[in-house]
């Protein structure tokens, strides 16, 4: 998320210490309304026209459009192509990277945004794993994994872990790019529709019980 991007003016402040804090400042301004997340977190799945995510959310094309276009003035999307549609020319949009916020700026986020951002994904995350378990393809593969491991940690261990999750998904993000390419190059290869899901957040649980694993894969 900390990609070069073009500013907006508007009404809102602009950060004066430095490019960082004006790339922040962006960030928290472009996430800042439950909209434009819906239309982001739809986008991380597949580039869409404004008309399209007006469609799949149920909302009036001209506020989508609106919040749209905030999402590319503070640099979260970017146009993709155009296609010719009727007589007129349609707009897809991409995200300029996965939907990541970076460390420091979660706080700062208004809380009905957090809430959306996570609500949304649990709620991905839960369809996604039940209809996957009734079609039979949620443990078919021989590489499938699910874990669940409780630990007890000090802050500068929740800071470590948090930093290797980031690694995680960056790499993961690497193996889908080399994948892309070696399927661009053959239009017959099997694809796998495989979802990664990794969640670290404080528990409600005794801190000092022993730290266990639970693993099968």
């Amino acid at each position: 998320m900390a990609a070069k991007r073009k500013t907006s003016g508007g009404n809102r402040q602009k950060a004066k210490k430095g490019e960082a804090e004006l790339i922040d400042q962006d960030v928290i301004y472009g996430l800042g309304h439950n909209l434009r997340v819906r239309c982001l977190a739809l986008l991380c799945d597949a580039p869409a026209s404004p008309r399209r995510l007006s469609d799949a959310l149920g909302e009036n094309l001209s506020s989508v459009a609106y919040h749209m276009e905030i999402l590319r003035d503070t640099g979260l999307i970017e146009l993709a192509e155009t296609r010719p549609v009727r007589g007129a020319v349609e707009h897809i949009y991409r995200p300029t990277q996965p939907l990541v916020i970076p460390e420091g700026l979660w706080s700062k986020l208004p809380p009905a945004a957090r809430a959306k951002i996570w609500g949304d994904v649990l709620v991905d995350i839960d369809n996604d794993v039940t209809t996957s378990v009734t079609a039979g393809t949620f443990d078919a593969r021989a590489d499938f994994h699910i874990s669940w491991t409780p630990l007890c940690l000090d802050e500068i261990g929740c800071q470590k872990l948090a930093k290797k999750a980031d690694r995680w998904l960056e790499e993961m993000v690497e193996v889908q790019a080399e994948s892309a390419e070696r399927l661009g190059e053959d239009q017959d290869a099997k694809r796998f529709a495989i979802s990664a899901a990794l969640l670290i957040f404080e528990s409600v649980r005794e801190a000092g019980k022993r730290a266990s694993e639970r693993k099968r894969g």
